[in-house]
């Protein structure tokens, strides 16, 4: 599968941005540049190719997403690169992350990115926070029962939950029935694999 770029050279900055931060923040545990082009860019970019995104996004949409424990970036910002008209609220529980996501942020000029600290539990307990998005991304947080407990009330009525994950389709079906438990239910698991790695990705879409 080809990932078509429209901001490659933003992209391949952020990877080098990435890179040197790392060196000396522990942020990922990815830390060379083809690794962190591979495993985090292009991983996050792999959504473009879902039906599920091509119709959330379709005539440039001003869609509110929020992305749950982005770590160091991921998938929020490569997202936002490819996606200026979408705005984009990143948030970690761990300060050092979070701060390393804003500098990012302001080195890339990306006008689309606003950044905050603090736990899910305890943000969602704020009013900006509550109810307030048309989709929520996560990648590699939590099992999937979980983090949808843990993220459902960030949501706009019928909005979507997006979850990044290793396929495994017990983790699905456990997922399945949580889902149901609050009148949600799986639109979409878009699968796909990252070049020369065997192991089965997918994305989850949840509404």
């Amino acid at each position: 599968m080809v990932i078509i770029m429209k901001n490659l050279e933003k992209l391949q900055k952020l990877a080098h941005l990435v890179e040197a931060k790392s060196k000396v923040v522990n942020i990922t545990a990815i830390r060379d540049f083809d690794a962190i082009w591979q495993k985090h860019i292009l991983d996050s970019l792999y959504i473009v190719d879902s039906n599920t995104w091509v119709e959330l996004t379709k005539d440039q949409k001003n869609l509110d997403v929020l992305d749950f424990g982005t770590g160091g970036g991921f998938p929020g910002l490569p997202m936002a690169i490819e996606h200026p008209h979408i705005k984009f609220m990143l948030i970690d529980g761990t300060r050092k992350k979070i701060d390393a996501v804003a500098e990012f942020s302001r080195a890339l000029d990306l006008q689309n990115i606003q950044v905050a600290w603090g736990r899910g539990e305890e943000l969602i307990k704020e009013p900006k926070f509550r109810g307030k998005f048309d989709a929520v991304v996560s990648r590699a947080v939590a099992y999937l029962p979980t983090l949808i407990e843990m993220t459902k009330d960030f949501l706009k009525p019928n909005g979507t939950l997006i979850f990044y994950k290793t396929f495994n389709e017990q983790e699905i079906n456990d997922g399945t029935q949580i889902a149901s438990q609050y009148g949600l239910k799986i639109q979409e698991i878009f699968k796909y694999k990252l070049e020369n790695d065997e192991l089965e990705r997918c994305i989850i879409f949840i509404g």
